[in-house]
């Protein structure tokens, strides 16, 4: 059996190295000693982020967002009729779109707390210069950067979980083996 691809090899590269990424900033968040570790996946991530932002527009097919199913009529009839086996999706389902598009604001809106919070906190990064004795003080960052960072695990849950899903129901489609 031939193997077909509906996601170009650089949108498969771009999930794996988010995949990569997210995890390793994920794993040194918690540690001062690996802070700098931290931000460095956080700006790789940023400049990740921005690839996909560009072959989002300009990429093929399937990697368009135009291509993303966001309408929640969509999204009602998907969830009504999800163990019918017509209902045949290529690429994202209206479900898949909505949690993918909310998945890549949110990463995006997680990065720029992260600089913000780098830049004030420890006045290092490309906003250092706000690192003044007024910003300082504010934990508001902080607890803006946790709270995005709480938000982005709960969004890969949801992949997770629709990918799970996806396997076991609609097994013969195989659309989830061209991530591969």
């Amino acid at each position: 059996m031939k193997k077909s691809y509906i996601w170009s090899v650089p949108t498969r590269v771009f999930h794996w190295l988010f995949v990569l990424f997210v995890l390793f900033a994920f794993l040194t968040d918690d540690e001062d000693r690996l802070l700098n570790y931290h931000v460095i996946v956080g700006y790789g991530i940023l400049i990740l982020l921005v690839f996909r932002g560009f072959w989002g527009l300009f990429g093929p097919k399937y990697s368009l967002f135009k291509d993303f199913s966001v309408s929640l009529q969509k999204a009602k009839d998907f969830i009504k009729n999800i163990f019918d086996d017509k209902q045949k999706y290529i690429g994202h389902n209206p479900l898949a779109s909505f949690v993918l598009i909310a998945m890549l604001i949110v990463a995006f809106l997680t990065v720029i707390s992260g600089i913000l919070l780098f830049g004030i906190q420890e006045g290092k990064g490309i906003l250092a210069f706000l690192n003044t004795p007024y910003f300082k003080e504010m934990k508001l960052f902080k607890e803006i950067h946790e709270l995005l960072s709480n938000l982005f695990i709960a969004l890969i849950v949801a992949h997770v979980s629709g990918v799970i899903v996806d396997r076991l129901l609609h097994k013969k489609d195989e659309t989830l083996n061209s991530i591969m």
